[in-house]
């Protein structure tokens, strides 16, 4: 007989929901650079860039490059300018909304180093998006949440370390 059991610490979940409206697969052009007024309120995009260098221009004038092997949530209604400031910038951009708490910080860089199943849930999220019954565009939803919380462990893991990192670097 088995019997085992799973359990956190403390909640596994963070009460949060993403509900994934839109992906991009940009390859940006030598001459891509985008303006905006102003986005949807409560809609959130998250950039996960995969190779080269862009620059956010937010409403309060703040900048942020978004540089290789990092993940970028920001409320859609704040960015005024994006833009390639590198020889390439390639990047996933994902529009959605959320519900209850966010999994991770807003308008902070994260680096995230690429896992070997990523492209693979990305695409599948991708092709799910398009489809017509609710339960695909679930699963996109689900894989970009996916993406995201791996995202966010890598992240966290990084940031935290060993307390002896340091001194056994």
């Amino acid at each position: 007989m088995l019997n085992q059991c799973s359990a956190p610490l403390g909640a596994a979940m963070r009460g949060s929901s993403l509900a994934l409206h839109i992906i991009w697969d940009v390859d940006a052009a030598a001459d891509y650079d985008v303006s905006r007024n102003c986005g949807p309120k409560g809609l959130l995009i998250a950039v996960r860039t995969l190779g080269g260098a862009g620059r956010f221009t937010f409403d309060r004038g703040e900048e942020i490059d978004a540089s290789d092997s990092t993940l970028l949530v920001v409320e859609a209604r704040r960015i005024r300018r994006y833009r390639r400031v590198d020889q390439s910038w390639r990047f996933w951009w994902f529009e959605f909304a959320m519900s209850g708490a966010s999994p991770c910080p807003l308008h902070e860089l994260m680096e995230v180093k690429e896992q070997a199943e990523d492209n693979n849930i990305y695409r599948e999220a991708f092709a799910a998006l398009r489809r017509e019954p609710t339960a695909q565009r679930g699963r996109a939803s689900s894989g970009f949440s996916l993406l995201m919380h791996r995202g966010l462990a890598n992240w966290e893991g990084e940031r935290r370390g060993s307390p002896h990192r340091e001194a056994i670097s």
